[in-house]
């Protein structure tokens, strides 16, 4: 008889933790369950990772985030493609919004390239021979070259061309 309860009470014990599991089962996918409501919003990219200054945008820089309607920057991007290649003008935080004023495109050659804008002019200063460009030209960029010298005979007179 004892034996026979023990097994009656070990089987009710089994039927009420399954109830019990899944009931909070329940409960846990109507709390975490999007409602028509929550579900609308605008998509925009965030940095996954600190993207420093001057760095080409990679998928692996970014992700995207849902704000709540009417809430995202007008200039706030809201694809992945469309900031991918580009580079940063500024230092981006990890979690912030990335917006189309803070990169440029990148069209050709190096970083250096993409942040030098059309009417300005980089300059380099050697340091040696190593450091001097250090990669920053590469092919299809545009270059001046100036040759400054001073003139025969005159030791206060330069001349540039």
């Amino acid at each position: 008889m004892a034996r026979k309860r023990g097994l009656i009470l070990i089987m009710l014990s089994m039927v009420v933790g399954l109830a019990a599991a899944w009931t909070a089962n329940r409960w846990v996918d109507q709390r975490t369950a999007t409602d028509d409501d929550s579900a609308k919003g605008t998509r925009v990219v965030v940095a996954a990772l600190a993207i420093p200054y001057a760095t080409k945008v990679e998928a692996r820089h970014v992700k995207y985030v849902q704000l709540p309607e009417d809430t995202a920057p007008a200039n706030a991007f809201t694809s992945i493609e469309d900031v991918e290649g580009r580079v940063s003008t500024l230092a981006v935080e990890r979690g912030e919004i990335l917006l189309a004023d803070r990169f440029a495109e990148h069209e050709s050659g190096s970083t250096l390239a993409a942040l030098v804008s059309e009417n300005m002019r980089a300059v380099t200063v050697r340091v040696n021979d190593v450091v001097g460009v250090a990669g920053f030209l590469l092919p299809g960029n545009r270059v001046d070259v100036v040759s400054a010298r001073r003139l025969q005979g005159s030791s206060r007179q330069a001349i540039a061309e």
